[in-house]
């Protein structure tokens, strides 16, 4: 499968049912997401061929594209800013 072959929604569709098992190699490994020439081609070249190697593949293929996106350090300052305004509330809600 090329990711040509895959409409725009479908492929949404698909990363985010992979979303939903990011953990789960071995449901990864099986998934058609799994089946990408790209990831093919980088599961050829570490020399792994199980599913559950083409799962942790995919996982860090995803995770590597959610960092491109959001990194990291972003959603840790965000958290610690979240955490720090909760508790100068006392524990109550931000927005009440």
């Amino acid at each position: 499968m090329t990711s040509t072959e895959l409409s725009t929604r479908k492929f949404e569709e698909l990363v985010a049912n992979a979303l939903e098992h990011l953990w789960d190699y071995a449901y990864l490994g099986k998934h058609p997401l799994a089946e990408l020439q790209s990831l093919k081609k980088q599961m050829h070249s570490n020399g792994k061929w199980s599913h559950v190697d083409m799962g942790r593949t995919l996982n860090e293929t995803l995770r590597y594209a959610i960092e491109r996106v959001v990194p990291v350090n972003h959603w840790l300052r965000f958290s610690i800013s979240v955490a720090s305004a909760i508790s100068s509330q006392g524990g109550q809600s931000v927005t009440s």
